[in-house]
């Protein structure tokens, strides 16, 4: 409970402060100019950021093994789909070289014949939603 009183009465204080610097901007004009300046410039970097200099990355899901998200996917689809050909040939080396019979069964009914498990690998592009859905924010794309 004084926690809660101590996060009430510190966001009061903070309303109040933020009050008096607004109330100290707007009495010189020259001040509110400089304030607008400074902001529309810290738009305009994080605009170009947001544009140019996003990295692209494969976000493994914690829930299916063989899914991974796209995030921030470039534009062009054939590098796009180069890039996931390679990622599927990098996963696959490192997962079956040498453990060949892990990704087989054998039916009991049969011969000794071994039998190939399926094995796929899928890609979804990552995505935040708009506004308010009751089955969360986070969405993807096939």
């Amino acid at each position: 409970m004084a926690i809660v009183v101590f996060l009430v009465l510190l966001g009061i204080l903070v309303l109040i402060g933020l009050f008096f610097v607004v109330k100290w901007l707007f009495k010189k004009k020259e001040r509110l100019v400089w304030v607008v300046a400074l902001v529309a410039v810290g738009f305009f970097v994080k605009a170009i950021d947001f544009l140019f200099f996003r990295d692209m990355e494969f976000v493994h899901s914690k829930v299916f093994k063989g899914l991974y998200l796209v995030k921030n996917p470039i534009g062009d689809r054939d590098s796009l789909d180069a890039l996931i050909r390679k990622t599927v040939v990098r996963k696959m080396t490192e997962e079956f070289v040498g453990k060949e019979n892990k990704y087989k069964w054998r039916d009991s009914h049969t011969s000794d014949r071994l039998f190939d498990y399926s094995y796929y690998l899928r890609y979804y592009e990552y995505y935040k939603g708009w506004g308010s859905s009751p089955f969360g924010q986070v969405q993807s794309i096939f």
